[in-house]
């Protein structure tokens, strides 16, 4: 449940007091609450028509809500509620004119992309340039490939395609896009008809096979990683605080002064809440630059010929910024209401992938030189006359019954022809080389890219997970006698005072809520 939709249960939980120490306020918290619907996060699945969009929306789903079909079936924008986030089906980019204009009017609305193409599509133009355009215009975008099968080398063949294709299209924007400007955007396949098949019949191992679990772990950590997400559900909390909880908590003042014993443990769950949140918040900064101060430690490490050195060094690197992460915390919580604070964090086991193949055409080129430089030695005038003297032998056409020395003057003519066509091949062979190196040297870069990113992505979210987790449990066992005090007052308390600790509780878990 993502923190807009627990905004708009507590907005419904508050009602009932509000109303009864500030009249007209039930209109104050209509009004905060369509701004916490509209503080939903947004995602447009976008791409070309039947390209696995309405099938992705109802693998998310976990049902068949939006309709599929071999022709293209959306002609509007749908809109569908998902965990607290907003799903918008639209049109295909290669839908009539009139239904993709539909998509784009809605697209300047949309906080986050999520587009979808097929293996089919990867070298569609008009699609490519959807991407770019998207790119150049700052939207965030998540790219899904949709395969048709989820075989391990049938995959990684996909991604080795789609990674060259956007490469060669990005070289040709202008300006252009860089290796690691590619790498920044996150991609997942997936096999979209699998992975729906795996929700509705609740199977397991379908699901991972299809990447569903994979594409879930990455696309729900670049949601809440997204910074306009998390401002917005700030000016949220802001905007119910200033008009909402600061009036209505005057207004109960106003009734009946607070009682002394009752004000205490409010303030004492208050500052509890109030530094456990603020710790969450600071530690996931915190292990982002200990993560990102090592980005280049660890692209050294992923390089290496010898996987196993390289495993090594990066779980040696996690277990430094574990290290680090550790001793930041304990300082700042040492000495203040956190003190007591014994964080253990850890670091699964880490995948680093699969190290870029070796170019294997190095071999090929090889053999094709030597072919060449052995026909250049070979094209001399006395060797083509044996050759062709060979064919008249052999009663070939044209040559049957020619005399030996115009079959010497025939090799006299077409020696030096020869020659210069090899030259001309040997010439175009060494540019194709270049070309063709150049672009394996980029479409590597780009591959290591995306595993460093992939490492990263993997450590950050175990240790974020970790402190969360052990925050979480160690503000638990902190408020558990204050709570079990507050309880204990409200219930020897009048309606008044049971009310202002039922404020004051729906305050601090406002405050607290975090992405």
């Amino acid at each position: 449940m993502t923190p807009f939709i627990t905004v708009e249960q507590l907005l419904d939980e508050a009602a009932s007091v509000a109303t009864r120490y500030v009249p007209g306020i039930d209109s104050t918290i209509s009004n905060l609450r369509d701004q916490a619907t509209a503080g939903r996060v947004t995602v447009m699945l976008y791409g070309a028509y039947n390209a696995g969009k309405s099938t992705l929306i109802n693998a998310l789903l976990g049902r068949e809500d939006a309709a599929v079909g071999d022709v293209p079936t959306t002609d509007n924008v749908t809109a569908y509620d998902w965990d607290g986030h907003v799903l918008l089906d639209t049109p295909g980019v290669n839908a009539p004119i009139e239904h993709e204009e539909v998509s784009l009017a809605r697209l300047k609305e949309t906080d986050l992309v999520l587009f979808v193409l097929r293996q089919e599509d990867q070298d569609a133009d008009d699609v490519l340039r959807r991407i770019f355009d998207l790119l150049d215009n700052r939207h965030p975008v998540f790219l899904v490939l949709n395969v048709s099968d989820s075989d391990t080398d049938h995959v990684e063949h996909a991604r080795g395609r789609l990674d060259a294709t956007l490469l060669n299209y990005a070289r040709s924007r202008t300006p252009a896009y860089t290796v690691d400007d590619l790498a920044k955007i996150p991609l997942a396949i997936m096999n979209s008809h699998s992975a729906l098949r795996a929700r509705l019949d609740g199977k397991a191992l379908l699901r991972e096979r299809a990447g569903f679990d994979q594409f879930m772990a990455q696309f729900t950590a670049w949601l809440q990683g997204h910074e306009d997400v998390q401002a917005r559900l700030a000016s949220v909390q802001a905007n119910i605080d200033r008009a909402l909880i600061q009036p209505v908590t005057a207004a109960m003042h106003a009734v009946e002064p607070a009682d002394a014993e009752a004000e205490e443990a409010v303030q004492a769950r208050s500052d509890y809440a109030r530094a456990t949140a603020y710790l969450k918040q600071a530690a996931r900064t915190k292990v982002r630059h200990e993560v990102d101060t090592r980005r280049g430690a660890l692209s050294k490490a992923l390089s290496q010929d010898d996987a196993q050195a390289g495993i090594v060094q990066v779980s040696t690197m996690s277990h430094d910024i574990v290290q680090a992460v550790e001793t930041w915390m304990h300082h700042e919580a040492g000495g203040g209401l956190l003190g007591d604070l014994a964080v253990r964090l850890t670091v699964g086991e880490i995948d680093i992938g699969n190290a870029p193949q070796a170019d294997s055409s190095r071999f090929v080129r090889t053999g094709r030189d030597t072919l060449i430089t052995s026909a250049k030695s070979g094209a001399t005038p006395e060797n083509l006359a044996a050759v062709l003297k060979y064919g008249r032998k052999l009663k070939i056409p044209g040559l049957k019954g020619r005399w030996e020395k115009t079959l010497g003057k025939f090799a006299g003519k077409a020696a030096p022809w020869i020659q210069v066509g090899l030259a001309v091949a040997e010439v175009g062979a060494a540019h194709y080389d270049e070309t063709s190196e150049n672009k394996t040297k980029l479409g590597q870069a780009l591959e290591h890219s995306q595993r460093v990113n992939d490492v990263c992505m993997q450590i950050q979210a175990d240790i974020v997970e970790g402190i969360e987790t052990q925050l979480t449990a160690h503000f638990d066992e902190l408020v558990a006698p204050v709570d079990a005090r507050i309880e204990a007052i409200r219930s020897e308390a009048g309606s008044r005072q049971a009310d202002r600790l039922a404020w004051a509780s729906l305050a601090d878990r406002l405050e607290a809520l975090r992405f």
